[in-house]
């Protein structure tokens, strides 16, 4: 029975060697090193893992050194399904746009004839709701979501295409509500008489209200004469972002609406009652084609606030420019303390 103070492992004994000699390792002990989990991507966010695919990817590490900044694999990965959105919205919003000039030719008065006692053309007024809230919208949501993350495009230039985009958008509802103004009075048709044109004036107003923010908030440089400071463009950016989603969804919702109510006057000739005619058929498309490029759209945003961003911040027009002023700020107050 060995001693309590021998060890019970002879083999870990150590033996006396002699001056100039190394100790070589014992060859008795067997080391077990255990291989480390690597995480899945829903676990840290900085491995990527593709859907079946089991060899997990190694964790991007900035060449500077520090800690990682966003997803990058995430970021990857987003980028391809960003760019089928995009591309499947404009197809939709082409295809509208060709669809609505063939159901044009279709009605009674087509084209933009002067109607009887030269009432002004209604077809105006589609054509310009259409265009305004299927082809130039989605398009103005997509200068972020497309062009500056997936393209490259610089954030000042994606702002100048988004405004640009939106204030078309904004004189076409102008013009839009001209023509059907003009065109009701000179029927002696009462306004504001259906739910359609309820619908409308409320989308109206917050779009003007939207525009006049973006202009007033948004397009001048911060902290500048004619642009608000850093801290209100930061903490008003959440309510442009809603409430420029909710204006785009409430315009798609009234063109649909427009077109329902338009199918309830026309008729087929030379039978009244037959309801399968180009005049009433081509209306259904335009409805299923404007709520497709809408909902595409909105995709596309999403995807973007919830996975395309480094910064993590969920997406939308991220300000670079107020948020560099108030990193400056804090960078600043921190030196003084």
């Amino acid at each position: 029975t060995p001693s309590p103070l021998q060890p019970p492992f002879p083999s870990q004994t150590p033996t006396p060697r002699k001056p100039g000699t190394v100790r070589q390792p014992s060859a008795t002990l067997e080391t077990h090193r255990e291989e480390p989990l690597l995480p899945r991507s829903g676990d840290d966010p900085d491995v990527a893992r593709e859907d079946g695919d089991d060899e997990p990817r190694e964790a991007s590490v900035p060449s500077g050194g520090g800690t990682c900044d966003a997803p990058r694999a995430g970021r990857r990965r987003t980028a391809g399904g960003m760019a089928t959105l995009a591309v499947l919205t404009r197809l939709c919003s082409l295809a509208f746009l060709v669809v609505l000039l063939m159901w044009i030719a279709q009605l009674p008065a087509p084209w933009f004839e002067r109607e009887a006692d030269g009432v002004v053309s209604f077809n105006y007024h589609p054509l310009a709701m259409g265009i305004a809230f299927v082809v130039l919208m989605p398009e103005a949501l997509l200068a972020y979501a497309d062009l500056e993350d997936r393209r490259g495009v610089s954030h000042a230039t994606a702002k100048k295409v988004h405004s640009a985009l939106n204030g078309g958008a904004t004189l076409l509802l102008v013009l839009g509500l001209m023509a059907i103004f003009a065109n009701h009075g000179g029927h002696g048709v009462p306004p504001l008489y259906s739910a359609h044109s309820w619908m409308g004036m409320g989308t109206a107003a917050l779009m003007a209200c939207q525009a006049t923010a973006g202009a007033a908030l948004y397009l001048a440089p911060p902290g500048s004469a004619l642009g608000a400071s850093a801290e209100t463009r930061a903490a008003l950016m959440p309510w442009h972002r809603f409430f420029g989603a909710a204006t785009f969804v409430l315009g798609v919702a009234t063109c649909c609406m427009g077109l329902v109510e338009k199918q309830g006057f026309v008729k087929c000739a030379p039978d009244p009652t037959y309801k399968y005619c180009a005049r009433i058929q081509l209306a259904n498309v335009l409805a299923t084609l404007a709520a497709a490029a809408a909902s595409l759209a909105l995709a596309a945003v999403y995807a973007r606030s919830t996975g395309g961003r480094a910064s993590g911040g969920g997406g939308g027009d991220d300000d670079p420019e107020a948020r560099a002023v108030l990193v400056r700020r804090r960078r600043d107050g921190e030196s003084h303390d």
